[in-house]
């Protein structure tokens, strides 16, 4: 399992990180602080699931999901988005736009681990 982190909060990808490697055994974890260096990772990686954060410097979580969701290349990526915003307009416009799931900040394992419980049941 190949994984994708893209926070500009080293504490968060932390998090995620640990919750990673306590769900999956022994995973790949790539790290992005910025959506730009996202795109980087994922035209030289072959990512299965993408935690993508929403507010990012340089380049933001909607326009990385933009860029991925017109690029047919990118079909099989399942992506989590990650907000601090438990905005229902904002979450259904993600889902519009192409995300898998999605989970609100502060982050907690429970909710990582059913996050991930729903992304393993559609790309098994």
């Amino acid at each position: 399992m190949q994984i994708l982190i893209v926070d500009d909060s080293a504490l968060v990808r932390h998090v995620l990180k640990n919750s990673l490697n306590k769900y999956f055994n022994n995973p790949k974890i790539f790290e992005a602080k910025n959506g730009q260096l996202a795109v980087e990772v994922l035209q030289n990686e072959k990512i299965d699931i993408m935690i993508l954060d929403v507010h990012m410097p340089v380049m933001d979580g909607p326009k990385v999901l933009n860029i991925i969701r017109n690029d047919t290349s990118y079909d099989a990526l399942y992506i989590i988005m990650a907000t601090a915003n438990n905005d229902k307009e904002q979450i259904l416009k993600l889902i519009k736009q192409g995300i898998d799931g999605y989970l609100v900040k502060p982050l907690d394992e429970e909710g990582i681990f059913k996050a991930l419980n729903t992304a393993m049941k559609k790309i098994r």
